[in-house]
């Protein structure tokens, strides 16, 4: 990531930055995230957390609408998400199986370069 693809992710969030966090507090996987470009686009505090507030109270609703409408087909519904879950999980597990088995060391920097990140397996170290 270069430079400039930081600018222009961060032009672009101060351009669509609040509905960039209200829409990320409806995914799930964007929602543990979303503050971290809002930071960096040193979006207001107030205007982040309204968004914020605004997207979760949203999430929040739906969720619980969920579970008061299928109340009664607590049967049905786990008989349909429990092999969702399964697959996603079997669906992860592969991925990192994958990334294990094509996983590649990076190469040792030339002399006088210093490393990016120092490697957990690396028995070498920089000089003082």
């Amino acid at each position: 990531m270069s430079a400039r693809d930081v600018e222009r992710a961060r032009d672009w969030f101060q351009r669509r930055g609040g509905l960039a966090v209200f829409i990320g507090r409806l995914i799930p996987a964007i929602r543990t995230l979303i503050s971290v470009p809002a930071g960096i686009a040193r979006m207001k505090m107030p205007l982040f957390l309204a968004y914020s507030m605004a997207g979760t109270a949203l999430w929040t609703a739906f969720l619980a609408g969920a579970g008061y409408a299928l109340q009664s087909q607590y049967e049905k519904v786990e008989s349909w998400l429990n092999p969702v879950s399964n697959i996603a999980v079997g669906v992860l597990i592969l991925i990192y199986l994958y990334r294990v088995i094509t996983w590649r060391s990076r190469p040792e920097p030339e002399d006088g370069a210093e490393p990016v990140a120092p490697s957990a397996t690396s028995t070498k170290r920089a000089p003082p």
